[in-house]
């Protein structure tokens, strides 16, 4: 059997952490003191932080990256908030550049710094309690590429040396490319088995929320680093049933669960009855210049200030990259909006998987219990969305195949041509 191609299987944190230092310990040339600048050091002197994340990802895509890191005043009180977390690597020269400009407090204008760069942001708002998002990512170190870097912040993650980061989140998720490369633009192979081998994050589906490099939007898989699989593994082991209007989203979201974690999950697909009075809430891109490169999010919200469908029509006003719903999964009523989306043209594209779990608020910990939420995706249509290097492929198990039937039905949305 064919070794698997979006997850490895489950092994616990223990597991992951044991893979993990050893893997680093046959990497000597790498040395975090040496070769890594951290979030605390880049809040100390947040703005020059900031305008050093913005050459290196410009520098990474050609100068055409178009997600939220140029308003630098705004980002840099974010940073030195603790609401964004910026960490740098590279050979030790160039790091010792950046500490040298970070004390300064200011970049040498012709400096093109060859570093790499990832981002975690307080993503509470779009994903729920205790939810960081992994982002901002890229790199040009000619020294290192991303593996140990990535390896070496996963680890701090997961044994608790990164305790802040730790404390305030559960789960990280992140959105890594995985399109096939060309001669003008590098694709997402390496990242891809970097997460699937090598950090060995938890796979729930697609994400074709950002406009990409050469104008395109990419089918981005989504994808979860959780401080304690368990978390994860005892929630979708206690679940209750999960619903659905459609059997093709059904299949594949239960096609998630065992590629994820080898768990069985209840599903049931058809109409439950009439539907209640659904609130929401809309989260958009914090600026309207922001809007046609991003995606905006209607979330279901029993507190939310809107109708369903009064969200979906401000929504649909908008001109963002990519319209987003999430949708509980174990709400029999919430049926009825998954009927509407896929009238408005959504389709289910991943799942956020519940969780039993905690984090630490002002000092104190609290217990928190979150509910699977599916998350159904309607790209803008005048955009081309890049599918997967691996869309043709066969991959060895059921599940393996049952997502990739479903990426080719469903999900290619209209591949470009010589992209």
């Amino acid at each position: 059997m064919s070794e698997p191609l979006l997850c490895l299987p489950d092994e616990g944190a223990d597991g992951l952490i044991a893979h993990l230092r050893t893997a680093l310990s046959r990497m000597p040339e790498f040395d975090p003191a040496l070769n890594t600048v951290t979030p605390q050091e880049s809040a100390a002197s947040a703005a020059a932080a900031v305008e050093t994340r913005m050459r290196v990802l410009l520098n990474t895509y050609r100068g055409d990256y178009r997600t939220d890191s140029f308003a630098v005043e705004r980002l840099a009180e974010q940073v030195r908030e603790y609401r964004e977390q910026i960490w740098f690597w590279g050979g030790s020269p160039e790091i010792a550049r950046l500490r040298d400009a970070l004390r300064d407090g200011r970049l040498p204008t012709d400096w093109h710094p060859s570093l790499g760069t990832v981002t975690v942001l307080n993503a509470e708002a779009e994903f729920g309690p205790g939810h960081g998002e992994l982002c901002r990512s890229g790199s040009t170190s000619a020294e290192f590429g991303a593996k140990a870097p990535i390896m070496w912040r996963t680890l701090g993650y997961l044994d608790g040396r990164e305790r802040s980061l730790r404390d305030a989140f559960h789960s990280l998720v992140l959105t890594p490319r995985n399109r096939p490369s060309t001669g003008t633009v590098r694709g997402g192979e390496a990242i891809h088995r970097i997460h699937t081998h090598h950090v060995r994050s938890r796979f729930w589906g697609y994400a074709p929320w950002y406009v990409m490099q050469g104008g395109v939007l990419e089918l981005t898989e989504f994808r979860e680093s959780n401080r304690d699989p368990q978390d994860v593994r005892a929630a979708l082991g206690s679940t209750d049933t999960w619903h659905f209007a459609d059997g093709a989203e059904a299949e594949f979201a239960a096609a998630l669960c065992r590629i994820s974690f080898d768990v069985e999950i209840p599903v049931r697909v058809g109409p439950t009855g009439a539907a209640r009075n659904l609130r929401s809430r809309l989260t958009v891109p914090p600026s309207a210049d922001l809007e046609r490169d991003n995606h905006g999010t209607v979330s279901l919200d029993d507190d939310g200030p809107l109708s369903f469908d009064d969200a979906l029509e401000r929504l649909d006003r908008l001109s963002v990259c990519c319209a987003v719903a999430h949708v509980p999964l174990t709400d029999p009523a919430a049926v009825h909006a998954q009927s509407l989306l896929r009238e408005r043209g959504f389709r289910l594209t991943a799942v956020l998987p519940p969780k039993h779990t905690w984090i630490v608020r002002d000092g104190l910990r609290q217990d928190v219990a979150t509910r699977p939420t599916g998350i159904w995706s309607r790209p803008r249509p005048d955009l081309p969305v890049v599918a997967p290097y691996y869309t043709r492929l066969s991959p060895g198990s059921r599940a393996e195949r049952t997502v990739l039937a479903y990426l080719r039905d469903r999900l290619t949305f209209g591949e470009p041509k010589g992209t």
